[in-house]
């Protein structure tokens, strides 16, 4: 039996009078005839995360598929649990860099674990995520990173190549690969003043700090 996780509450329309088509409006299940009641409780997305993970610890959040031996592998899952505790040592280790709330920090590279992680210890801090897009060019990455103000990114491990080669790669005080770098992307970040880690390092930094 299909499974069906969305309800169909309005058809689409056509475009008249030089106003454009409009499709149909679908719905979750649980608004199908009205929304459910707000949370009064429950006012920031980290709150409705927070509070996901202290109902559902046991339940999987994120899953991945590894990429071994030239062939995709069976996915492989982190809780709410664990991705929550990843998520406080991220936010934690942020804040021993010195970054304060309401800072701006950049998120570049392609949807995975980490970018949701990444995601939730910025809201954790009252940190603003600002996602870098290059659809557009890489010099788009560089505009965002000047005119966002932001000094500190977490990177895709293909895109740090690309994010050191921007001109205003000089005014980031922090960089945090998705995996790991390589020993020359570690000493060209190095060489115009920027810290750099590997995700596991970023965050087990923290992890010792808070035992």
């Amino acid at each position: 039996m299909k499974k069906m996780f969305a309800v169909k509450v309005e058809e689409g329309r056509e475009g008249r009078e030089g106003l454009p088509s409009v499709g149909p409006v679908y719905r979750n299940l649980l608004a199908h005839h009205h929304f459910p009641p707000i949370d009064p409780h429950l006012s920031t997305a980290w709150e409705i995360f927070r509070a996901s993970a202290e109902k559902y610890p046991g339940n999987r959040m994120l899953g991945w598929r590894p990429f071994l031996d030239h062939k995709w592998g069976p996915y492989v899952w982190k809780t709410y649990e664990e991705v929550y505790g990843e998520t406080l040592c991220a936010g934690s280790a942020l804040r021993a860099q010195g970054i304060q709330p309401g800072a701006r920090v950049g998120i570049y590279g392609s949807n995975c674990p980490q970018w949701i992680v990444a995601m939730e210890a910025c809201s954790s801090q009252s940190l603003i995520c600002v996602p870098l897009y290059d659809t557009l060019g890489p010099g788009a990455v560089d505009f965002i990173i000047d005119h966002a103000d932001i000094d500190f990114v977490f990177v895709q491990d293909k895109k740090v190549k690309e994010l050191l080669r921007c001109k205003h790669a000089r005014r980031l005080k922090l960089i945090v690969c998705f995996t790991s770098m390589t020993e020359e992307e570690k000493d060209g970040a190095a060489s115009i003043g920027l810290k750099s880690y590997s995700w596991n390092d970023f965050v087990r930094m923290a992890s010792l700090s808070l035992l």
